[in-house]
């Protein structure tokens, strides 16, 4: 570990080497450099390749980084993550957030109490419940997997979407960020106003509102009812 701007008990200059993990600052430390883990508080900024973590307060040991008190971790300038507190693996880079999670990409913005973030796959998990939004979007599941490179996200059990007046019930789908589709990947029930749309299949654009059904589709509007392929 490197240490920097440290209180006045270590030098500036003072290096505590470990193979993974490099703490660039904090104001306050705790522990010998022999020991196996060292608290550091305040302030902290931790670094490893081009992953940033910004912390309150951290336990560091050559395998791990455990963390709390507003947790933040920025990769390659795009990806930031929050959390209370924080469980990192340095050796495989997995992190587990905990309380609180927000994993935003851009625009979008992913809640949850409970994340795990695969830091050099670049994918997110949750078995815990999350919702994802963008823009007027909200879409929520109890799991799920978000491929961030890939642009990809899978939404598994009790499916929700809403967008404006739009509803969307379904037990499974697929959205893909880059181009803010929403594919249907088994039943789906839409109402919106005095609409409602059944289908097994199809695809909904968020950002232009307009949607392609197939699959045993059903649109039904007031005592008006059409069925499709």
């Amino acid at each position: 570990l490197s240490l920097f701007g440290m209180s006045n008990l270590y030098a500036q200059d003072e290096v505590i080497e470990t193979e993974k993990v490099i703490v660039e600052n904090a104001d306050k430390m705790s522990g010998s450099v022999l020991e196996k883990e060292q608290k550091f508080s305040g302030n902290v900024r931790i670094t490893q390749d081009s992953t940033f973590m910004f912390m309150d307060t951290a336990w560091v040991h050559d395998d791990y980084v455990k963390a709390s008190g507003e947790v933040v971790i920025v990769q390659e300038d795009t990806i930031n993550s929050f959390s209370d507190s924080l469980y990192y693996s340095s050796k495989i880079k997995l992190a587990k957030f905990y309380n609180n999670v927000v994993l935003q990409n851009g625009s979008r913005k992913l809640f949850s109490d409970i994340l795990v973030y695969d830091l050099e796959k670049k994918v997110a998990t949750f078995q815990d419940t999350a919702i994802m939004q963008n823009g007027t979007m909200n879409l929520s599941s109890l799991t799920g997997t978000y491929f961030v490179d890939q642009k990809l996200a899978y939404f598994y059990g009790e499916v929700t979407m809403i967008d404006g007046d739009l509803k969307l019930k379904t037990d499974s789908l697929r959205y893909d960020t880059d181009i803010d589709r929403a594919y249907f990947i088994g039943p789906t029930y839409i109402t919106e106003g005095d609409k409602q749309t059944y289908c097994e299949d199809g695809y909904y654009d968020i950002s232009d509102g307009r949607a392609f059904f197939s699959g045993n589709a059903v649109i039904k509007e007031k005592d008006r009812i059409a069925k499709a392929e």
